[in-house]
């Protein structure tokens, strides 16, 4: 790929690499254009990981004692913290988002009622209502209830290891099975997941309760992972070889054609699974000799750039168009900055 020539700034702006090349259906690139970020710092504070963000509202996972941390809600908006659960079990995949009525609802796996052993894998999946203060258990079956995620009045996840797909309605308080399907993501009335029993991707609309297989790859090649916004989805594709690749497909576009945002590697070392899309933008993390660089591509502009060094564990994704990191504790905002 062509690269420009590095450009760099002082104080609280910051030059990112840019290089051109990659050209997005129906879009354009320019040469003429670079990118820089401006990290705004909050006064949102707390201590945890597996964090996640909807508008001015936090949940996150505080560490625990022996790997069993609890579920916080917070807003940044008030300041206001508190803890959902206080069980002392384990805990996994906080969600949250605001439902048909404007509230915010936490979503989280919760092994409460199961031991913590070896043997024992089965989790259940939980609500959590901010405003009423209530709290639901929404699986009915015990089993490996895993991966729960929120948009509107639904909540999707799937389970171990048959790989079933659940979709349960806040409005009306019935779960729909889903048939099979891995790791589903929500988004504008549209699940995309991956399949049950291939390496490819699907959409499955939940007005109509239509489905269709958006991805077809070759049995060699497999969707490591992915991120979607309900209208675009970025992932890493691989084959059996460890050749990976990252790969970016608008859904909603006349003729949906997926394309390669990098080149092809060999899988190393040190990769790392954190990657986000918002809906001018696509992030992930790469490694550049001792350093994990924070990348990312324009997906208007067609324009690759970097967003400097970055510690895994300050990652947290796209919230609107600013991307949220926590850095030192404080949740900060790395707003990305066209000039031309």
């Amino acid at each position: 790929m062509k690269r420009v020539a590095l450009k760099w700034m002082v104080g609280i702006w910051v030059v990112g690499l840019l290089t051109v090349g990659i050209t997005l259906p129906g879009e354009w690139a320019s040469a003429a254009t670079t990118y820089t970020y401006k990290d705004e710092v909050t006064k949102f504070t707390f201590k945890g990981g597996l964090v996640n963000i909807s508008g001015s509202h936090v949940v996150w996972r505080s560490y625990g004692t022996n790997g069993a941390g609890q579920i916080y809600y917070g807003n940044t908006s008030t300041g206001k913290t508190f803890a959902v659960t206080k069980h002392g079990k384990f805990t996994d995949s906080p969600a949250v988002g605001i439902n048909g009525s404007g509230e915010p609802i936490v979503v989280w796996a919760d092994k409460r009622d199961y031991s913590t052993g070896e043997t024992n894998f089965n989790w259940d999946i939980y609500t959590y209502n901010v405003k009423k203060q209530t709290e639901t258990k929404l699986n009915v079956t015990v089993g490996q209830h895993i991966t729960p995620l929120i948009e509107g009045n639904y909540v999707v996840w799937h389970t171990n290891p048959n790989y079933e797909m659940h979709l349960y309605d806040m409005t009306t308080g019935t779960q729909k099975d889903l048939g099979l399907g891995r790791n589903p993501v929500i988004g504008n009335g549209r699940i995309v997941y991956n399949g049950g029993r291939d390496g490819d991707l699907y959409e499955y609309v939940i007005s109509s309760g239509s489905s269709r297989k958006i991805l077809d790859l070759p049995d060699t090649s497999y969707v490591e992972r992915f991120v979607f916004n309900g209208k675009q989805a970025l992932w890493k594709e691989r084959n059996l070889d460890l050749i990976g690749k990252n790969v970016y497909l608008n859904l909603d576009a006349v003729n949906p054609q997926p394309t390669d945002l990098t080149l092809p590697v060999k899988r190393g070392k040190s990769e790392y699974r954190h990657m986000s899309i918002s809906k001018r933008y696509a992030v992930w993390l790469e490694t550049s000799g001792d350093k994990i660089m924070l990348m990312g591509v324009d997906l208007e502009l067609g324009n690759a750039f970097n967003l400097g060094a970055i510690k895994v564990a300050q990652f947290v994704g796209f919230n609107g168009e600013k991307l949220a990191l926590v850095i030192d504790n404080k949740l900060v905002y790395r707003n990305i900055v066209r000039s031309n």
